[in-house]
């Protein structure tokens, strides 16, 4: 009977210990951090999958579909279901990482969440002198609202730029707001008019472009010119006239040492907007995955077109070129796994091009989850191997690199008119074991409560089988039996196991005072507590 209620206890809480399906998603805040893919937000509406998801590297989907594990969210995106598009797309910005494991949203009050721990740690108390006006514009991701910004190595970069597409063909502002992602403190520089190049000298109105910093360490082989590293700028919706605006193929470079623009000769071979693009510094390549692109039908409308074409822009060195660096522009279409023409999918990179660790950079790669297929958003995942230059089955999991710097994020508060939380740190970078560890918690429990299930069965029907037969009488006094048979049955408690959290997470590693981490007991790290309950009460039904 005990057994009967164990499989009963195991299948009432299964539900709690797997977790959801992320669901059918596109816009969403994405990102990787110690081996794990995140999405915030990007849901649809009447999908009943958590606001905020994560599933651990490696993927495989040659087996199954990646396990999800549900995060914490705060007061700014609980309610975001009834906000509007304007504002739920400012809340997701600018979704950028800090080297010590912090992840920034919230637009222009630069919430904190610390990705370790799981757990939101309020408006980060930044320094230096704030943008003026706020440097995140509050528009919605599909309205044709400029917003250029790039991580340049421990930075954030903000280009000033408009809220509206009025007055149509202005020049861009020249204002570049810049925050520093370890220090936490504001600073601002300012691109200069590049009279030497032919006009135009600054890139005009741009809607919805994309931005990449490649680093002056990657270019050595190519330019010497470029010794601070460049930003790419590609594609984005140009205006035409006051309320249309069609997709470009240009290609501009901001040269961070001399703050000059300059527009690149090359083009794309098809005008892009809203697309995403990945470095390889093996091959000098940039590789871009398609977003859409709008056309202006018979001057009347502007029409979206979907794409999955990726065009792959080859980095080489050309003294006649801007910065000595010359582009070759192609296209790759087909192979096995390439998804359909997708727009506004969950797009990041996994593995990180600038850290090499044991001799060489592990796998470079990106991964797609969902996006709108033209008639809804999608809940498929796809994975692209850039070193094999082909799409793939699976991701690998990467090395994690600590560090140096053991920096903490600022203290922090929480806005008064809502829910409210004790002021407190972020965590220090440290190898995230706790989320790895809760990704797979679900399934360890099962294996555990299984076996567990199992021997408590069996010695349920030894001791039956036991109790039938005559109490033997030890022959030194007439009072006292073996209790080796009689001793009542007092199963082991499964609250912390059973307990449906989510996720499930183990204590942050001890620390000294100064932040460093204490790796005395890493060993223990990797074993939680509800582990090491039902290892006990295993061998406790053993003996």
């Amino acid at each position: 009977m005990h057994a009967l209620q164990l499989v009963l206890l195991l299948l009432l809480f299964v539900p709690f210990i797997m977790t959801d399906l992320a669901g059918p998603r596109s816009q969403g805040c994405t990102f990787t951090y110690n081996n794990r893919f995140y999405i915030l937000a990007g849901k649809d509406q009447s999908s009943t999958s958590s606001l905020f998801v994560s599933t651990p590297f490696p993927i495989d989907l040659t087996s199954s579909q990646p396990v999800w594990a549900d995060q914490s969210i705060n007061y700014l995106f609980a309610n975001i279901g009834s906000q509007d598009s304007t504002t739920s797309g400012l809340y997701i910005r600018p979704c950028v990482v800090t080297p010590n494991g912090t992840l920034i949203v919230g637009g222009n009050e630069y919430i904190g969440y610390d990705i370790y721990n799981d757990r939101w740690i309020g408006t980060l108390a930044l320094s230096g002198t704030y943008p003026t006006p706020p440097a995140i514009l509050g528009c919605s991701w599909g309205s044709t609202c400029s917003q250029r910004i790039v991580t340049v190595d421990d930075s954030l970069w903000i280009f000033q730029d408009f809220n509206s597409s009025t007055p149509a063909l202005t020049a861009a502002p020249t204002e570049i707001y810049v925050l520093n992602l370890t220090t936490f403190t504001w600073s601002s520089r300012t691109a200069l008019v590049n009279a030497a190049a032919s006009a135009p000298v600054l890139p005009p109105q741009l809607f919805r472009p994309t931005l990449i910093y490649v680093s002056a360490a990657h270019l050595a082989n190519i330019t010497n010119t470029a010794s601070a590293g460049v930003i790419f700028v590609v594609g984005g919706d140009a205006p035409v006239n006051i309320t249309d605006a069609i997709s470009t193929n240009t290609i501009w470079i901001f040269d961070i040492a001399s703050s000059l623009w300059f527009l690149h000769p090359a083009n794309l071979t098809e005008p892009l907007e809203d697309c995403n693009v990945f470095f390889y510094p093996p091959a000098n390549r940039l590789i871009i995955y398609p977003g859409g692109k709008a056309d202006l039908i018979n001057n009347s409308h502007v029409s979206l077109v979907r794409s999955n074409t990726l065009q792959l822009l080859d980095l080489k060195a050309d003294s006649s070129m801007p910065l000595g660096i010359g582009i070759t522009v192609s296209n790759q279409t087909g192979g096995q796994g390439q998804p359909g023409a997708l727009y506004d999918s969950c797009t990041v990179q996994q593995g990180n091009s600038v850290s090499i660790a044991f001799g060489r950079e592990w796998f470079e790669g990106f991964v797609v989850y969902g996006g709108w297929n033209g008639t809804g958003n999608t809940d498929k995942f796809y994975i692209y191997d850039m070193e094999k230059m082909q799409w793939a089955l699976k991701a690998t999991a990467t090395p994690f690199v600590r560090p140096s710097s053991m920096s903490t994020a600022p203290a922090t508060t929480e806005p008064t008119t809502q829910p409210t939380n004790q002021p407190t740190n972020a965590s220090s970078e440290q190898p995230a074991l706790g989320p790895i560890i809760g990704g797979v918690l679900g399934g360890i429990a099962v294996c555990v409560l299984a076996g567990l299930a199992a021997v408590l069965f069996l010695r349920h029907r030894r001791n039956r089988e036991r109790g039938q037969r005559p109490a033997v009488i030890n022959p030194s006094s007439d009072t006292k039996t073996d209790d080796k048979y009689h001793q009542p049955n007092s199963p082991p408690s499964y609250s912390g196991l059973l307990l449906p959290t989510h996720p499930v997470l183990p204590s942050p590693l001890p620390r000294t005072s100064d932040g460093t981490i204490v790796l005395t007991e890493v060993r223990e790290a990797f074993k939680p507590a509800e582990i090491e309950d039902g290892e006990k009460a295993l061998h406790k039904s053993d003996t």
